[in-house]
């Protein structure tokens, strides 16, 4: 009888193990998703359902994992000024696709190269999937394991080289990049202002396979409100040669357009500390830096969410992303300040406070400007070796004194059958620490289009035509 009975708890029990082990591994996230923490470090939780995602990280804990916080902005977590919701990993993966990353993979194979000024040949074609290869493979260069050109020169500018211009081509085949932006200027804790308007940003090559001039993008970045400066407008030309970059000014006040040097892409735009450089996390050119990959190494990188909370739409050559605001947020933007809702107590007023930080590998990068005018000296860049796309940048002026925290946060929006997933910028904190003026940048309304919509035409990016009423 005992014996019929335990026969029978463990046909019980495989019955139970047959049905509970697929829903747990369903629920597992996959290897490559988890990042193994240094030693020392504080454990992370999983992500939960609702606010707080993970764990708080401030002054009280954060000696617990320092080691995963980019050193720059250790101060700022000490000083209890930032804080952070940081949790074990997204609930998704990031990836773009199989036909992209099929097309990356060939990129990394066929082993395209630099030119002798170590930037890529003007003949190199644009199309889809990142220039130089999967974050992955860069890695495994970076480690040893592909010799690659490293013969060529050290390994650490080579390299550093490719993950510039993979950063850049995350852009560049999609034709036109559109998107609305809203900025914030904050003092001693409020805001105080708030600018709209819309960045636009068109790629010829990829809009016109027929496109023989060596322009590489033409970015026109217009504010709408307030009325004071509605229609200031900042054009660039930027080109696939050794030119320098091309710019634009349209002053609403003056009826005026002026043309600049590419110098003074670094200049702050309306008054905000905010320069067009600073867009899409680091917006440079990347012939006018030299650099080098300082290491690679895990921190915290801010997501908009744990979920993929972004829908991807297609019409008309057209990919729109429709993005849900988090709970508590007043205007329809993918994150919430914690001048909103004071949720962190003691904080900052700039603190993204619907984010989520999460561990990821990253580069650090130095950046040396060659441009003698720029007001850019030195910069940090960080940036996710895997989305390759740029979370945090430290900027420092000529002289080498501190000048300012970038922090960027990008989503990836999957349409409903996740056949189609963009890569979108979400949100963005400038830190001018000299002028103690804090901005925080919303994007909305973002969409890619492979050939001109309807709502736009050349002449929208034709500097003659600056002073024209924004359509």
């Amino acid at each position: 009888m005992i014996r019929v009975c335990v026969l029978l708890l463990i046909a019980i029990a495989s019955l139970v193990f047959e049905i509970l082990i697929p829903e747990v591994s369903a629920q597992t996230p996959p290897a490559q998703d988890i990042i193994e923490l240094p030693e020392g470090t504080a454990m992370l939780p999983e992500p939960a359902g609702a606010l707080p995602l993970g764990v708080t990280i401030d002054p009280q804990n954060v000696d617990g994992y320092k080691a995963i916080i980019p050193t720059e902005l250790l101060p700022f977590l000490r000083s209890g000024a930032l804080a952070l919701d940081a949790a074990k990993r997204l609930r998704y993966v990031w990836r773009l696709g199989d036909a992209q990353e099929a097309q990356s993979q060939k990129k990394y194979s066929a082993g395209t190269t630099l030119d002798a000024a170590g930037d890529l040949p003007a003949t190199v074609l644009i199309e889809p999937g990142a220039i130089f290869g999967a974050g992955s493979e860069l890695i495994k260069e970076w480690k040893g394991e592909f010799e690659g050109d490293s013969k060529s020169e050290p390994i650490s500018k080579l390299l550093s080289r490719k993950v510039l211009h993979n950063v850049a081509t995350q852009w560049w085949w999609r034709g036109l990049l559109d998107s609305a932006f809203r900025i914030t200027w904050i003092k001693e804790g409020k805001p105080y202002r708030a600018a709209q308007g819309e960045f636009s940003r068109i790629y010829p090559a990829a809009i016109n396979l027929e496109d023989k001039t060596e322009q590489l993008f033409r970015e026109r970045i217009v504010f709408l409100s307030p009325s004071v400066i509605s229609r200031y407008t900042w054009m660039t030309f930027r080109f696939r040669g050794a030119d320098e970059d091309m710019l634009w000014v349209y002053s609403p006040a003056s009826k005026k357009t002026r043309q600049l040097t590419g110098s003074n892409r670094a200049d702050s735009m309306a008054t905000s500390g905010v320069s067009s450089d600073d867009l899409l996390g680091w917006s440079g050119n990347p012939r006018q830096v030299e650099s080098r990959i300082e290491r690679l190494e895990t921190v915290l990188v801010p997501f908009p969410s744990a979920d993929l909370t972004g829908l991807a739409t297609h019409t008309d050559n057209c990919s729109s992303v429709a993005i849900e605001a988090p709970l508590g947020s007043a205007r329809h933007s993918q994150v919430s300040w914690n001048f909103e809702q004071g949720r962190f107590q003691g904080a900052a007023a700039w603190v993204p406070s619907s984010a989520v930080f999460v561990p990821r590998r990253v580069w650090r990068i130095e950046l040396l400007s060659r441009d003698p005018y720029s007001l850019y000296g030195r910069q940090v860049l960080y940036v996710d070796a895997v989305t390759q796309l740029p979370v945090y940048k430290f900027v420092y002026d000529r002289a080498g004194k501190e000048w300012k925290v970038v922090i960027s946060s990008f989503g990836l929006a999957a349409s409903d059958d996740r056949t189609t997933k963009l890569p979108y910028p979400a949100f963005m904190v400038v830190i001018d620490t000299q002028n103690s003026t804090e901005y925080t940048v919303e994007y909305s309304k973002i969409r890619y289009c492979s050939s001109l919509p309807v709502d736009r035409s050349m002449a929208d990016f034709d500097p003659r035509h600056l002073a024209d009423p924004v359509g």
